[in-house]
């Protein structure tokens, strides 16, 4: 791990780790998610089938990305889509702000969309005098807090009730609560008004079709439907990787992005979008934007798998490291196992010495994982998310030299001589007592700032059998 991101991880996590309730809203809010996918995974017997079919139809894509990227301009464009292309985050958020001004758009609405998150669109709108307004109920909350989504699908996830009740009484949404539906209610009717009112909405993409050049939007909430069809102009941002080949694709990814996401057989609302409405039938302008922002580099480096990623979250519910630190800890976009591979590429990060496709990005918070494979195992996209940020790790060492095989070699000089060894030993467990236990934790500060040194032992564990077992090691 790189030393700014060690040490800026080590403090927001050294933050987290002694805030007892942000402890008890993670391993709650994700504790629920599981065990309502745990319940319904027992009803789907095809889950695997499906994980094998999603694999395929991402790899495909993969494969041919920049061929269906071009038949899904051509078919979106000729659906009624105006389609555009950006390079990169600035590129992005100029054209957003291009078509606003173009339209006279000064009040917008906006769904959920981490792609959005990537650009840090919502600054860039407010610079410009442009209000808007995130009506996800967890986006809407973090926004009201200026805070990032700390989960990609849950994004107030490490907030409870209690906090959200008094966050809204503190806006003047409504009186202190703490029921659910009361503080949705009170949400509601500020969001309502904020619909009927947006001139533009903005939404990201789960997926468009290349053959139909179709966008798929899922949501729970109604509030993308809303975003996408009230206000006269939408505008859709997505990543060039969320391209499907055929609109038959949709069909595992149906059932296990929601299954994955919150526990859902399906997500309440599935958006299938084939161009602008006829007058008077919703947006009579729609905008697809097209963003690279990183993800051809990453395509062209050894984590290159991760573009397979379907932004379900599943991997940082059962991630420890997660589950304990939250998002926030993180640092960027996006936390977790998928953000240690995505985030250096989509999320902002400078681009590594020698080539966007080099390890060093992708590597900066690879220690933040405990290899433990849970998130492999629940991937609906079968990513081998583990092995990657393990190869990571390896290509950083490898690159800095602290992998360095120097240490391998005096342990195997060591072990090859017993008397060696013995006085090896020996000093070890002299430096481990005081007052050489100080001075011994200094000599390496990275490891002992994290770690306690263990209690010097009194003799060995050779000699400790030998007085217990006489003759054992003869």
């Amino acid at each position: 791990m790189s030393a700014p991101a060690t040490r800026d991880f080590r403090r927001r996590s050294t933050a987290a780790l002694a805030d007892a309730e942000l402890h008890a809203n993670l391993r709650r809010a994700t504790g629920q998610t599981l065990a309502k996918r745990r319940a319904l995974l027992a009803e789907l017997p095809g889950a695997d089938a499906d994980r094998e079919a999603i694999a395929a139809i991402r790899a495909q894509s993969h494969a041919a990305r920049e061929a269906l990227l071009a038949q899904a301009k051509v078919q979106l464009a000729a659906a009624g889509f105006t389609v555009h292309e950006a390079a990169d985050a600035a590129a992005a958020r100029a054209l957003v702000l291009a078509l606003l001004e173009a339209a006279g758009a000064r009040r917008v609405v906006k769904s959920k969309s981490m792609i959005t998150e990537e650009i840090d669109l919502n600054t860039a709108l407010a610079d410009a005098g442009i209000e808007v307004v995130e009506t996800d109920l967890g986006e809407f909350i973090v926004q009201q807090l200026g805070q990032r989504p700390s989960h990609i699908t849950a994004p107030a996830l490490h907030l409870n009730r209690r906090q959200i009740g008094a966050l809204f009484a503190e806006r003047g949404l409504g009186p202190a609560s703490e029921d659910p539906e009361a503080l949705t209610a009170q949400a509601r009717v500020h969001l309502r008004a904020k619909f009927l009112a947006a001139e533009a909405g903005i939404t990201g993409a789960n997926f468009v079709v290349a053959e139909t050049g179709t966008l798929v939007l899922l949501e729970n909430e109604g509030n993308i439907g809303l975003s996408s069809s009230l206000p006269p102009l939408h505008i859709a941002i997505a990543g060039i990787e969320k391209v499907l080949p055929r609109l038959a694709d949709l069909d595992p990814l149906l059932r296990l992005l929601p299954l994955n996401a919150t526990g859902q057989r399906a997500g309440s609302y599935t958006s299938l979008i084939n161009g602008p409405a006829p007058a008077g039938d919703g947006p009579t302008a729609r905008h697809v934007i097209f963003l690279d922002g990183g993800r051809r580099a990453l395509a062209a480096s050894p984590e290159a798998e991760i573009l397979a990623c379907l932004r379900c979250g599943s991997c940082l519910n059962v991630c420890p490291c997660f589950r304990h630190a939250g998002g926030h800890a993180y640092g960027g976009v996006y936390p977790g196992p998928l953000g240690i591979l995505l985030a250096p590429y989509l999320g902002g990060a400078p681009a590594p010495a020698g080539g966007a496709s080099a390890h060093g990005p992708a590597t900066s918070l690879a220690d933040v994982c405990a290899l433990c494979d849970a998130c492999a195992e629940i991937c609906p996209a079968e990513i081998p998310l583990p092995t990657l940020i393990w190869k990571a790790r390896t290509a950083r060492e490898a690159a800095s030299g602290a992998g360095s095989a120097r240490p391998w070699r005096l342990f195997a000089a060591l072990t090859a001589r017993p008397r060696a060894w013995r006085f090896a030993g020996a000093l070890l467990r002299l430096a481990l007592k005081p007052p050489l236990r100080g001075l011994t934790a200094r000599l390496a500060p990275t490891w002992n700032a994290e770690r306690a040194l263990p209690a010097a032992p009194a003799r060995s564990f050779a000699a400790e059998l030998a007085r217990r077992h006489p003759g054992r090691l003869a």
